[in-house]
């Protein structure tokens, strides 16, 4: 997640990393400067090989489609959910839970 939002923010852009722990749940997230993710592309973002060309950020940039994919894949597998959140224009966020015993102890 933290090389996405460095390879699709904006050039001199910056990033935003935060951590919050509430009961039994860790939350991660990266915020980006870049051009956001259309809303009727955000379904598209955790499939396998899929990757949404459709910013100038996005223009150029080379890779699998598969890192999201994985981060998923992660996440889910330790009891966690992941998810975007964006405001085309202007930024993007990713972020995932954690059950609390699995970032402690994992």
């Amino acid at each position: 997640m933290l090389s996405n939002a460095v390879k699709y923010g904006r050039e001199g852009g910056g990033l935003l990393l935060e951590a919050q722990e509430a009961d039994d749940t860790l939350t991660l997230s990266v915020r980006n400067d870049g051009e956001g993710i259309p809303s009727e592309k955000k379904g598209q973002l955790f499939q396998r090989f899929s990757r949404l060309d459709t910013t100038p950020a996005a223009s150029g940039k080379k890779g699998t489609g598969l890192g999201l994919f994985i981060c998923k894949e992660i996440v889910e597998k330790h009891g966690g959910q992941i998810w975007a959140d964006s405001k085309v224009g202007e930024w993007a966020k990713f972020s995932f839970t954690l059950p609390n015993g699995v970032a402690h102890n994992g």
